[in-house]
This record gives structure tokens, sequence and C-alpha cells, in this order.
């Protein structure tokens, strides 16, 4: 037998847990990503400091901190 088939056999055997690695990373990645988007823009919505100094402050007026 060759070295080309011997090679073959052998990444048939390992094919199906490669695949199986391969799309459970996919799905993390996708769960992660959607999850990340989903807080990102809860925490964009919630903060509200940005609003409460350009009410009281004027732009380019010094404010001590």
């Amino acid at each position: 037998m060759s070295k080309f088939f011997i090679f073959f056999k052998k990444y048939e055997e390992i094919k199906k847990p490669i695949q199986w690695f391969i799309y459970i990373i996919l799905i993390g990645a996708f769960v992660s990503t959607i999850l990340g988007v989903i807080f990102g823009f809860k925490s964009c919505e919630s903060n509200s400091t940005i609003e409460t100094v350009e009410a009281k402050y004027f732009m380019n007026e010094i404010i001590k901190v």
C-alpha cells in the first residue's frame, strides 16, 4: 500500500471528530457574538451620564472635576 493511501485511511478515521470540533467552535463563536451585541446595546442604552453632563453644562465651559 502506498503512503498516500495510508495517510488517507488515517484521515478518514479522524475526520468525524475534527468536524465536530469545528462545529462546536463555530457555534460558540456565533453565540458569543450574539450575546456581545445584545449586552453591548444594553450597556449603551443604560448610560445616562453623558446626557446629564450635557444638560448641566455648556460646550467649551471650564469645569472643575
